[in-house]
This record gives structure tokens, C-alpha cells and sequence, in this order.
């Protein structure tokens, strides 16, 4: 058994013709847990789209991690929630509101506070090319931030 974990990230964007049938092949693959990211959705259809999330990732007995929305974690009952630094900072008390807690970071002080404001891994996303991050190399983490991310006490995961 490896040490990490492998969390995927949806980005319905990145496949609008077939996401579903994706979703479903990376649930049924090996993949530790599922991050559902669909930033672009008013809060009502992320419920509904999550609800269905929810249910491929039940099937498959895996865990489901929401993407910013506490209220919609909170009434799903899901494994977890991913917020950003941004949203700990005035919200701390999500700690306390889900069984496991991953926090967006863009620089090693921010893993240090996160990690201290008791975040259970963190997501450096801003390391690769997205969808919403064309230009990479503005956003590319400092291999010392990286070293300093890799001494904090939450695990960090590069996305």
C-alpha cells in the first residue's frame, strides 16, 4: 500500500461531450477519492449535479469530495469538502463541520496556516495548466515553497 493518495479532480469543461461516462471509468478506477470541481455552476445545479456524483462514487464505494460548497456537503453528507485558503481564513469552523478538509494553496506559508487551521491534505492546483490557469507560469509554485509544503504537517498534493 502506497503512502499517497491519489485524489482526482473533475473539470466537466475539459470533456462537456462525455463527462458522465468519464466520471463513471474514474470511479471504477484506483483512484483513493474524487474532488467534484464545477466551479462554473450556480449552487442549485451543483446540488443536483453532485447528488448524481454522489451516487456513481456510492457505487463504487468511494469517497466524494466537494468542491467549495459547505451547504451542499453538508446536506449530501459527503466525505469532504475542498475550499481555498481564502475560504478557511473566514469560515475556520468548516474543520469542525467534515470528516476531512483539503485546503487550496499557492504558497508554503499558506500550507503552514492551513495545516495549523487543521486542513487534512492540501492541493497545490496552480502547479500544472488548467482549464482556468492557461498561463502556468505566472502561477507555478517555487521549488522552495514546494520543499516548504513538503515539512508542514498536512499532506500536500500537487494538481
Amino acid at each position: 500500500m502506497s503512502m499517497f493518495k491519489l485524489i482526482a479532480v473533475t473539470d466537466q469543461a475539459s470533456c462537456p461531450e462525455n463527462f458522465w461516462t468519464q466520471l463513471q471509468l474514474l470511479a471504477a478506477s484506483e483512484i483513493d477519492a474524487l474532488i467534484f470541481r464545477a466551479k462554473e455552476l450556480p449552487p442549485q445545479e451543483y446540488y443536483r449535479q453532485a447528488s448524481q456524483v454522489q451516487k456513481i462514487c456510492r457505487t463504487h464505494q468511494l469517497p466524494l469530495i466537494l468542491h467549495t460548497y459547505q451547504d451542499t456537503c453538508r446536506q449530501l453528507g459527503t466525505y469532504g469538502l475542498q475550499v481555498s485558503y481564502q475560504q478557511l481564513l473566514f469560515q475556520p469552523q468548516l474543520r469542525a463541520q467534515v470528516q476531512c478538509l483539503g485546503v487550496s494553496i499557492h504558497h508554503a506559508d499558506e500550507a503552514v496556516r492551513a495545516a495549523d487551521l487543521g486542513a487534512d491534505y492540501l492541493l497545490a492546483g496552480h502547479i500544472f495548466a488548467t482549464s482556468c490557469k492557461h498561463n502556468n507560469d505566472n502561477v507555478r509554485i517555487k521549488t522552495r515553497d514546494a520543499r516548504l509544503c513538503r515539512n508542514c504537517s498536512s499532506r500536500s498534493t500537487a494538481g
